[in-house]
């Protein structure tokens, strides 16, 4: 079943070159987008790229869609329900394996334009164990993602994009899925992409499937849907495929908001990603990622702990360590490349979003030009490898110790030294990854 970490998997491809007719044909089925003459982009909403993951498909490698009719694909398709949601409703759905395509008016077949594909954020939560190993299948959201990428490289063309030119970009969870990404299948995805972006990627744990509280959040799960008393695994999986979708909310559903994305066994993810990048063992393509300067204060000040308020003058290593503890088991970070310190806009987590995503907002002056060099930055990496803006400094490939990554500030987009104070608290989490699964 595919829980809240489908979020991320409607994906955009962004075609960022001036460039078919609003109607495209493929092999199972006709799509007719929305053209919109005011910004010039004709949008694809809620295109399917694999079939329904309900019923028998529930916990499953996602299935080639069938044969479909022909139809406008103007509107958004439903989200997919998440895992801490108590009902369903008009806009979240079970069936939510869909692509929204975006592409300039002017786009023919032949225009081969460089592909962008967003995954968004909102947390990995999905439930795996011993049974659904045995009965279904490990990992399906990040198989869900990755079955797109597969239908971008065979029809992709169909739209006017180059299946060549394929960057790969996320926040948060969307971010932790390009890094997983990047290591999935032994890195063997070097032809499903070409580089991959990341803003605040998360680097959380990932127990082993027989992990004892994999099996806990998988019984309460199974309890919750009144599945629970079945008897064998087999009996409870076939009890949870023919459930209502509505019989699963349950009081105490809060419970299973969890980490469950399974690791330590195929499919898809065999190494924790500390051990893959420091191994070497990663798709070799161009990458760009960073975070904020205050990613998890608004987090860590709601805590009830105040030894885990991370925006405290004196917080420390500790401190951050139980933050992490208190928001998850288990967590820790990764190497940044670019730095967001925002004052006005502010830095906390999702801060950037609005400069990505809030296009006709006019911001201070100051931040206006910040904006505009961020976007520059960000579209002229996808469309060419190589992160360029009108009026603002080079930034630089980064050295082996992260160095120097660029400051994006609104009063100065500078570059800065990674010091061997960072480098050490870098190292302190690495050290780590073995005792906290990442």
């Amino acid at each position: 079943m595919r829980l809240s970490s489908q979020l991320f998997l409607l994906a955009s491809i962004a075609a960022l070159v001036d460039a078919a007719a609003s109607t495209v044909k493929l092999d199972y089925g006709t799509f007719t987008g929305l053209t919109n003459t005011t910004t010039g982009v004709i949008h694809f909403r809620g295109v399917r790229y694999a079939d329904s993951p309900v019923g028998a498909l529930r916990w499953h490698a996602p299935v080639s869609p069938r044969r479909l009719d022909s139809g406008r694909s103007t509107r958004y398709a439903a989200g997919c329900i998440a895992n801490t949601q108590t009902a369903t409703t008009s806009t979240t759905s079970e069936d939510c394996l869909f692509l929204n395509v975006f592409l300039p008016i002017a786009t023919t077949a032949y225009s081969a334009l460089p592909v962008l594909v967003y995954f968004h954020g909102g947390g990995f939560e999905e439930q795996s164990g011993s049974a659904v190993k045995t009965h279904g299948t490990l990992n399906a959201g990040l198989l869900d993602q990755k079955a797109a990428l597969v239908w971008i490289q065979i029809y992709v063309t169909k739209f006017g994009g180059d299946p060549t030119r394929v960057t790969i970009w996320g926040q948060y969870a969307g971010g932790g899925s390009t890094m997983f990404h990047l290591i999935g299948d032994n890195a063997g995805n070097g032809k499903l992409f070409h580089q991959a972006m990341g803003d605040s990627p998360s680097l959380g744990p990932l127990p082993h499937y027989t992990d004892a509280s994999v099996e806990d959040l998988f019984t309460q799960f199974a309890g919750f849907a009144g599945c629970g008393s079945s008897g064998s695994n087999t009996a409870i999986m076939a009890c949870l495929r023919a459930v209502h979708l509505g019989s699963r909310r349950k009081p105490n559903q809060r419970k299973l908001h969890l980490h469950c994305l399974s690791v330590c066994t195929h499919p898809y993810i065999s190494t924790r990603p500390v051990e893959a990048f420091l191994n070497g063992d990663f798709v070799r393509v161009p990458v760009l990622y960073g975070s904020n300067t205050d990613d998890g204060a608004n987090w860590s000040a709601t805590l009830p702990n105040p030894a885990a308020n991370t925006s405290s003058v004196n917080a420390t290593e500790m401190t951050v360590y139980k933050f992490i503890q208190g928001q998850f088991d288990t967590q820790a970070t990764g190497q940044p490349v670019h730095y967001l310190d925002n004052p006005i806009l502010g830095s906390n987590h999702n801060s950037e979003l609005a400069v990505f995503f809030d296009g006709a907002e006019t911001f201070y002056p100051a931040d206006q030009a910040l904006v505009v060099a961020m976007r520059s930055y960000f579209t002229s990496f996808a469309t060419s490898g190589v992160p360029t803006a009108n009026n603002s400094i080079v930034w630089p490939v980064i050295g082996g110790n992260g160095s120097p990554r660029i400051l994006l500030h609104p009063s100065d987009i500078s570059l800065e030294k990674v010091t061997d104070a960072i480098s050490h608290r870098c190292a302190f989490w690495h050290a780590l990854a073995s005792k906290i699964d990442t």
